[in-house]
């Protein structure tokens, strides 16, 4: 393995030095796949905003970071942030590195391939050899005899080659994912800890869409990844969820400085939101009048909001500001199982 494994990395490094060479007019990454990503990535934040906001915008170490996206490590598109939850040691680590790594990796996939083929063929030849055996006259017995060793050895040092080759990739594999990883997670925190930008869904997917996240597919760095998503239209934005979000923090934040009680101003704030919205037709410029999502499902699920906030501002011990809190806390009693006696409560409870 460690001969393979050198001969490997000898080989890419005048690969790696020409891969690493700008390239006028070439971008690293399409706008389409980055358009994509960047989408989903805003699906994954803004589906679990609540439980991950506050942890994510304000992390500081790798550790914290990883620890943040936990809660969004079950996601469909995991896939996209598998590079920023992989636990890694490697010290910090450059786009150049990690190309020259890729190079590697790839040289070693295409000797584990070829080296599957020779004792795939080996194979062959050891059976192939061995009904010869069962139809072999007297007089050719020796000299198949003869024949079956000599591809028995070489089958052997066939499988010897193939398990080198295999550890080898195996190991450069483990190395590539490790500096993908932290090179992903020092980016993102660098994004974080700079404070150019507002950090929600919308900006941190902007930013982190170029992010390394397969070996097969180029990659940028979050200030790039940033500037050229920011001026991609983003059909999902604003998301539902986070438009709820931004509303209950809002209507908090009024609460801290009305005389009236929070949970009357909440139900005056609610009532006051507008009935519909402008909405843009999907493939066009037009707009269309739509319902206000946001006002419908506060109005509708008061009776849970309600019992949200009477339970968020007993807890002392979380902290997290308390809108995220209690958003939590309101999609954990939706979530949770509900009587008829719940939905008779909740029904009559209503904002009308």
């Amino acid at each position: 393995m460690g001969k393979i494994y050198e001969a490997i990395m000898r080989n890419v490094k005048s690969e790696a030095y020409e891969a690493d060479a700008p390239k006028l007019g070439r971008r690293t990454i399409d706008d389409g796949w980055l358009s994509a990503n960047r989408d989903a990535l805003v699906n994954i934040l803004s589906w679990r905003w609540t439980d991950i906001g506050w942890q994510l915008t304000t992390a500081t170490t790798r550790e914290e970071l990883r620890q943040a996206l936990q809660a969004v490590k079950d996601h469909p598109d995991r896939h996209l942030i598998a590079r920023l939850l992989r636990p890694t040691k490697n010290t910090t680590t450059s786009a150049g590195q990690i190309r020259k790594k890729r190079l590697a990796h790839g040289e070693a996939v295409k000797c584990m391939n070829d080296a599957q083929t020779n004792c795939n063929k080996c194979m062959n030849g050891c059976r192939e050899v061995e009904v010869a055996m069962s139809q072999a006259k007297p007089e050719q017995i020796d000299f198949i005899q003869r024949e079956f060793l000599n591809r028995r050895a070489e089958c052997q040092e066939a499988q010897n080659q193939l398990r080198a080759a295999k550890a080898a990739e195996s190991m450069l594999e483990e190395e590539l994912l490790n500096e993908e990883a932290a090179f992903a997670q020092d980016e993102l925190l660098t994004f974080i800890k700079k404070g150019k930008y507002a950090l929600h869904p919308l900006n941190l997917a902007n930013a982190m869409a170029g992010l390394p996240y397969a070996t097969s597919v180029p990659f940028v760095g979050v200030w790039q990844s940033h500037a050229r998503c920011s001026k991609l239209e983003c059909s999902g934005w604003p998301s539902y969820g986070y438009q709820v979000f931004k509303t209950i923090d809002s209507i908090w934040k009024d609460s801290e400085r009305s005389s009236i009680s929070r949970l009357e101003l909440f139900q005056e704030e609610i009532k006051a939101l507008p009935k519909t919205v402008r909405t843009r037709i999907p493939g066009e410029t037009k707009f269309q009048k739509a319902d206000n999502y946001v006002r419908t499902y506060l109005s509708e699920n008061w009776w849970y909001l309600q019992h949200a906030i009477e339970k968020s501002v007993q807890i002392t011990d979380d902290p997290r500001p308390m809108p995220f809190i209690i958003c939590s806390t309101f999609n954990e009693l939706l979530g949770s199982a509900r009587t008829a006696a719940d939905l008779v409560m909740a029904e009559a409870a209503r904002i009308r």
